[in-house]
């Protein structure tokens, strides 16, 4: 169940996802949405693969019926626009809350070692897990409302007496089932629950390197929104999904190292040279300096 899995998604959606699964848990054949299909599109020499709602590490009851994005599913796609010769640069698109934390970074360093010119666009929202998949791109682009951050990590655990079932654990592994009511056993859970962030922050910080662990605290776990999130390093430039296919210029609001002069435009920077050299055995090299909430919404 959802219950018993570790979090990497933006503050408010949790409890949507677990009240959206029992729906259509719930719902039965009968009831249950049309399982939708990929809309991968391949548009001239790009393929763009979307990363919308929930984040799992597998297909499940969510994903089936188009309210979250399996990363295996993520993962092969990218495989096929690796393997395909007639693909030169590859788009992911987001619009997540971010999701279970599970295989997150192991697909993070996928997309970091990508054969071919790996680029992020947000339109809506790229939270916390799904952050994380996005910085692992050559370059962050987002739409001037898009909401990007939230790097942080949450758990669930049921209260006791909720439950009917009667557990015991053995004398020496108290920690096995620890009691989030009580002083020991929350800093038992947020002992775990620091460790991943740990882990999340710093390949980060890898990744982005125009993020330090103190820029992304700073943040206190929260979102940025447009030019906000390129100032503060968390994307590259403001632009449209059309102008990135293209290859024309992006805007670039830029800050000096005081933290002045935040709002002044940049002129192009030269994005299309990531993209060049597609069939070089060497990786390109990452330009890393430089609302699905309505869905749940809608059916809760």
């Amino acid at each position: 169940m959802l219950n018993e899995t570790i979090f990497a998604i933006r503050q408010g959606d949790l409890q949507g996802i677990f009240d959206l699964e029992a729906k259509l848990l719930a719902a039965g054949a009968a009831d249950a949405p049309t399982p939708t299909g990929s809309t991968i599109e391949k548009v001239g020499n790009t393929v763009i693969i979307p990363i919308t709602g929930v984040l799992f590490r597998d297909i499940n009851i969510l994903t089936l019926f188009g309210y979250g994005t399996a990363l295996s599913s993520i993962q092969n796609q990218l495989y096929q626009a690796v393997n395909d010769s007639g693909v030169s640069k590859i788009i992911l698109t987001f619009d997540s809350p971010g999701g279970a934390v599970n295989g997150i970074h192991e697909l993070a360093n996928t997309i970091n070692d990508l054969a071919k010119p790996c680029s992020a666009y947000v339109t809506g929202t790229a939270a916390s897990a799904a952050f994380w998949l996005a910085a692992a791109c050559n370059e962050i682009i987002v739409d001037k409302t898009a909401v990007i951050g939230s790097v942080g990590i949450v758990s669930t655990y049921q209260k006791n007496g909720s439950k009917s079932e009667i557990e015991i654990v053995s004398s020496h592994a108290q920690d096995k089932l620890p009691n989030a009511e009580s002083e020991q056993g929350r800093a038992t859970i947020l002992k775990t629950l620091n460790a991943i962030e740990a882990v999340f922050i710093s390949s980060l910080t890898t990744l982005r390197p125009v993020l330090t662990k103190e820029k992304i605290t700073g943040e206190n776990g929260g979102v940025l929104v447009g030019a906000n999130a390129v100032n503060a390093g968390f994307a590259d430039s403001t632009g449209s999904l059309q102008a990135l296919i293209s290859g024309l210029p992006k805007n670039k609001t830029l800050n000096n190292d005081s933290g002045n002069q935040a709002g002044n435009q940049a002129a192009d920077h030269g994005w299309n040279s990531i993209f060049a050299n597609v069939n070089s055995t060497a990786s390109p090299e990452k330009t890393k300096n430089s609302v699905w909430a309505e869905e749940i919404s809608r059916i809760s």
